[in-house]
């Protein structure tokens, strides 16, 4: 299954049902080349994030469109990620002919946009958009202005598709992209009649990791594209992060007390099993499983009396008798895959754990599930520790559980035959490429000194919160935090999202 699954992605496998309540659009993405499979894996995305609006998906490379295609879909998006892809013919004049919405985003727009020769802007073209294409400008533009908010652009960005418009009653500029000063600028998202273009892959590289949120415009714009009208209540959604059998029991209490009177229901990310194996907190070896802690038990089920859903972190958010890749202690380390250290203390990704198969994730879940019930509680979803692990264990964890509650991944192969993949940071709750529901995190967590970082206080948090809601009709504000930071930290957190306009709910009241 999983040969499949990486070269070709499941949505891939055949057209749309009709379980769906809208009508299916195409996804075109560019498969030529050495760097083919990066189009595989962000159509995937795309198809991922439509899955918001319960639109079934056909992912197909453009190489292989047929002529007509288009007709049998409400909308058409292509992914121009391979730099001067030889598109079918077939596909080209359908672009050009078709009435109903094209999404173009990235390169190769100038084969429809000039001549054969491509020495002039063919007339068909702009009579129809009112816009050509004019060239890829490699002018540094880390700026994306949409709604008046400025957003952060791909900050590995290779140039940007420059249009110029020569009809402005034909053409709508829906997003700028600037430089920092704001001396030079380009229409970086605009709709000319029937067709949208993006001057770039938008979800590219839309990681938190890489401070690029461009994409929150280009998801939002998303609606337009193919005339969804979302649901208008702000929505927010808060974990308490890494709790486990030597968490401070008077501390669960006491944020179960504070969010209960703030009326915010929550998650609790609990790791059944706390393992210290090589002595790190007190320099001898800990292993303590949740049966034996009782006060922290009592404590979860106070939670749960107070607004709180249980899910599961990991079975110990650590691996083996090693440093995963820091202290190998639960909380710290990766548990589904190897990660290393570098001097400076960066993490180096190695690969899955030996162990790695479905008997074994099934049997890491099962003893998770298993000490959880042996105390009575019930996990109602999963989060994956620190958002690693591999797509057999993905798949798995989709298996067990309703929904998943962290960042997601979309793997594929590259040409030396290596996993690889991309990580999705989706502003609504969306279904994954392997079937399973999984609700965003789109603000991150407050950082401090206590988890070795500084620079994500409350406020920055909130700030987020309202970026989005001035961005985004549906987007949710989605966050963690730390079971043993201060209360006060948590209480300006929850406070000051609910002021932004966003109504708190609990994780499994989101799954329809």
């Amino acid at each position: 299954m999983f040969a499949d699954y990486l070269e070709h992605g499941p949505r891939a496998a055949a057209p749309p049902t009709a379980l769906a309540t809208r009508p299916p659009a195409l996804v075109l993405y560019d498969s030529a080349g050495y760097s083919g499979f990066v189009g595989n894996l962000y159509a995937r995305m795309l198809a991922n994030t439509l899955s918001n609006s319960k639109t079934p998906v056909y992912v197909m490379p453009v190489e292989n469109y047929t002529a007509g295609a288009m007709a049998g879909y409400a909308e058409t998006f292509y992914l121009g990620t391979v730099y001067n892809n030889a598109l079918p013919a077939a596909f080209k004049a359908d672009a050009l002919s078709t009435t109903k919405p094209l999404c173009w985003m990235g390169y190769n727009l100038w084969q429809i946009a000039w001549t054969a020769d491509w020495t002039a802007s063919d007339p068909a073209f702009t009579n129809k958009y009112g816009f050509t294409f004019s060239y890829i400008d490699s002018t540094s533009m880390p700026q994306i202005v949409y709604k008046g908010q400025t957003l952060d652009g791909d900050q590995l960005a290779n140039g940007l598709g420059r249009v110029s418009i020569l009809d402005t009653a034909k053409v709508q500029v829906l997003a700028t992209a600037q430089t920092t000063d704001g001396s030079n600028s380009l229409p970086y998202m605009l709709k000319g009649g029937n067709l949208y273009y993006v001057a770039d892959d938008p979800l590219q590289d839309s990681s938190a990791w890489l401070r690029s949120d461009r994409s929150l415009a280009f998801e939002d714009v998303l609606n337009d594209i193919i005339a969804f009208t979302p649901a208008t209540q702000r929505q927010a959604l808060l974990r308490i992060e890494d709790v486990h059998p030597q968490s401070d029991p008077k501390m669960l209490r006491s944020i179960a007390d504070l969010l209960y009177a703030e009326g915010v229901p929550y998650v609790v990310c609990v790791i059944p099993q706390f393992e210290d194996p090589l002595g790190d907190w007190n320099g001898t070896p800990l292993s303590t499983s949740l049966k034996s802690a009782t006060a922290v038990v009592s404590a979860l089920k106070y939670m749960q009396s107070k607004g709180g859903q249980i899910i599961m972190h990991g079975y110990t958010h650590q691996y083996s008798n090693v440093r995963n890749a820091y202290s190998g202690v639960s909380g710290d380390d990766y548990e589904f895959y190897r990660v290393n250290v570098d001097s400076n203390g960066n993490a180096i990704i190695v690969g899955p754990v030996a162990e790695d198969s479905a008997a074994w994730v099934k049997n890491r879940i099962t003893l998770g599930l298993n000490a959880l019930a042996g105390v009575k509680l019930t996990a109602t979803g999963w989060n994956t520790p620190h958002y690693l692990a591999s797509p057999v264990d993905y798949q798995e964890f989709k298996n067990r559980f309703q929904y998943s509650m962290c960042r997601g991944k979309i793997f594929g192969i590259d040409p030396q035959g290596r996993l690889a993949w991309v990580e999705q940071e989706a502003p609504y709750p969306i279904t994954d490429d392997l079937g399973g529901i999984r609700l965003p995190e789109t603000l991150g967590y407050v950082s401090t000194p206590e988890l070795g970082t500084v620079g994500a206080l409350p406020a920055d948090l909130v700030a987020k919160a309202h970026k989005l809601k001035l961005v985004t009709r549906n987007g949710y504000a989605s966050c963690f935090f730390h079971w043993f930071l201060p209360t006060s930290m948590l209480q300006e957190l929850v406070r000051g999202i609910k002021n932004e306009g966003f109504v708190f709910k609990t994780a499994s009241s989101t799954l329809n």
